[in-house]
């Protein structure tokens, strides 16, 4: 009976778990559908701020920011999917939840306890409450109650983060430029690094090196590698450590050259040594200028010499005894072991111990062998150092191009800015000229005749209020000003100023009283301009003269002697004498020139100029030009 039990409660937990599972499998997909648009929205808010801050400073490009909003968001996404599909719960809980969201009140979650005998309960109990569970849940449509529901809400919010990142990115930026071209900056600087990288790999595994050219080289070409990672590095920043890194590999492979063209002339002097000293002894062999490589003639010759010993008389082997010392004082300085050889060779001949010679001549032959290859591999050093320095400088050419378009689009900008300055300065010229011309055309004409008719030629009031005044007959400046101020108050109304009735009169009186008022008589203008708005107050006259030098009516401005107890100097002054260049051209132009070539060595000289300050002294050197100068 235990065993019949135990198997109709597996088969029922079974049977419930794949359906909880089916369950789970639609509330996960519900679950991932909602947050779909949550997951979305942080990069593209990422996406929104990198766009904005782009805006604010060089940073990125369109497309760099699209690039980095969608790997922001599908990041957000596959958290999500991660979150949703693989979190794992106890069927436990799944059947909790179920119970709650179907309204099964807990019937799945416990029938779930009783097949996993976790409630203890008669078995006839036991399988009536499964059988019940089981009836309903086989009634629950789980895609029916777990929809699929889009909150179109959230879409939105999505959609209007979508159209506010496009905007950011359709519009124009101003940092787009500069943008593309740091970047057009820092890949051509890491082209650089990864060449120097290059170098370095090559100059370390170099064997014709020694150790201490191959530890300099190795510590200014990782110099020049820091340099050219730090951030913020600028077009002469960079150059100037490519050129570094050049001249270092450029002066390297000179001292290798210095070193091999040494050893050619020391083989060479050897070689003359052998030929003075042992002509008979050459004429018998083979011609050692046959040879071809270095010492090779050389290394023929002692060879036919080992081979000849014994065939040789006394007057050749003192010959050959002194070609030998000869050549060993030729080749001392050079290769002191091939010297020593030799010199042993010479000494056993001498001495006539013919078995020594042999054996310090193989000796020489082998130092001499060995010297050939050398002068091989460092050829072969100085080869790769050229190439390698010329890879460089192809790099630093590179770069020195970009410094040369980054100032032509500069220089493009500021032609833009004064074209735009000046234009607006020329429309501010054209304003002004404008209310110039305006303020002449509002201007009124009022004519104060001394005798006979008085005369007033209004304007138009919206044209300007300006008046001018022609005094004829010697009348004063008081007068003109008493007929604009009486103008003024009659345009504006004014009943209490007694300038009102300005050419009220008949015109008939000669002294122009009936034409001016009470201004006729020199007389101020009360006015009622007090501060406090009552009473007439009266004003001090300010000179004020229209024109400079005496006219008609006016009076004439006389300056007074200088009473100062200054003496005056008074004699003859000579001219400036005239100068003479008193040191020849051509002793001063070394020095100028020097210091030019010390500062295109050592400082940092704009790149687009180097070039130039070259041609400008050469230009100098004398006997260069038609006058010798």
């Amino acid at each position: 009976m235990a065993s019949v039990s135990q198997v109709l409660l597996k088969q029922r937990r079974e049977a419930f778990q794949v359906i909880l599972n089916k369950w789970d499998r639609r509330y996960r997909q519900q679950q991932a559908v909602q947050w779909l648009p949550r997951s979305v929205v942080p990069g593209l808010v990422f996406g929104i701020v990198l766009a904005v801050m782009s805006r604010t400073r060089p940073l990125l490009l369109p497309s760099e920011i699209i690039m980095a909003t969608v790997i922001a968001a599908i990041a957000g996404l596959l958290v999500m999917l991660l979150a949703v599909f693989l979190w794992r719960r106890p069927l436990l809980v799944v059947a909790r939840r179920f119970d709650d969201l179907f309204g099964l009140q807990e019937r799945i979650s416990t029938a779930w306890e009783l097949t996993e005998q976790r409630i203890h309960a008669r078995f006839n109990l036991t399988i009536h409450q499964l059988d019940d569970s089981w009836d309903h849940a086989r009634r629950i449509d789980a895609s029916e109650v777990l929809r699929l529901h889009f909150n179109w809400k959230e879409w939105g919010l999505v959609a209007a983060l979508i159209a506010i990142l496009a905007v950011l990115l359709i519009l124009p930026n101003a940092n787009a430029e500069s943008i593309l071209r740091d970047n057009q900056q820092r890949a051509t600087i890491d082209a650089a690094e990864d060449n120097l990288r290059e170098v370095t790999e090559d100059v370390a595994s170099d064997p014709s090196l020694t150790s201490e050219q191959r530890e300099e080289l190795l510590q200014t070409l990782e110099r020049s590698t820091e340099t050219l990672q730090e951030e913020d590095l600028s077009i002469e920043e960079a150059f100037a450590a490519l050129a570094d890194a050049e001249a270092a590999l450029d002066a390297s492979a000179q001292d290798i050259q210095d070193q091999v063209n040494s050893q050619a002339s020391a083989f060479e002097l050897a070689e003359e040594a052998l030929q003075q000293e042992a002509p008979d002894l050459q004429n018998s062999q083979q011609n050692p200028n046959e040879g071809n490589a270095q010492g090779q003639a050389f290394q023929q010759f002692l060879n036919n010499l080992a081979e000849n010993l014994d065939s040789l008389n006394q007057q050749q082997r003192q010959q050959a005894a002194n070609a030998l010392q000869n050549a060993a004082q030729a080749l001392q300085n050079t290769n002191p072991e091939l010297a020593e050889a030799l010199q042993n060779a010479a000494d056993a001949l001498q001495n006539g111990d013919l078995d020594q010679a042999a054996e310090s001549l193989e000796e020489a032959q082998n130092q001499a062998q060995q010297a050939q290859q050398q002068a091989q591999q460092q050829q072969q050093s100085i080869q790769s150092l050229q190439q390698n320095s010329q890879s460089i400088q192809q790099s630093a050419n590179s770069i020195s191009q970009q410094g040369q378009q980054q100032q032509g689009q500069q220089q493009q900008g500021q032609q833009g800015q004064q074209q735009q300055g000046q234009q607006q300065q020329g429309q501010q010229g054209q304003q002004q000229q404008g209310q110039q011309q305006g303020q002449q055309q509002g201007q009124q004409s009022i004519t104060v005749p001394g005798e006979g008719e008085g005369q007033l030629q209004q304007g138009d009031g919206q044209q300007g209020n300006q008046a001018l005044i022609q005094a004829d007959g010697g009348q004063s400046q008081n007068q003109a000003n008493s007929a604009i101020q009486g103008q003024q108050n009659q345009q504006s109304g004014s009943a209490s100023s007694p300038a009102a009735g300005l050419g009220a009169g008949d015109g008939t009186g000669g002294d122009g009283t009936d034409a001016l008022g009470p201004a006729a008589d020199n007389q101020p203008v009360p006015q009622n301009n007090n501060p406090d708005g009552q009473g007439e107050g009266q004003f001090e006259q300010v000179f004020a003269p229209r024109r400079v030098g005496p006219g008609q009516g006016e009076t004439q401005i006389i300056l007074e002697p200088d009473t100062s107890d200054v003496p005056v100097v008074e004699g003859d002054f000579s001219e400036n004498p005239e100068g003479n260049v008193t040191v020849p051209y051509s002793e001063v132009f070394s020095d100028y020139s020097d210091a030019a070539n010390r500062a295109l060595d050592q400082d940092y000289i704009p790149l687009g100029l180097r070039d130039v300050v070259r041609d400008y002294f050469s230009s100098l050197e004398p006997g260069q030009g038609d006058d010798g100068q």
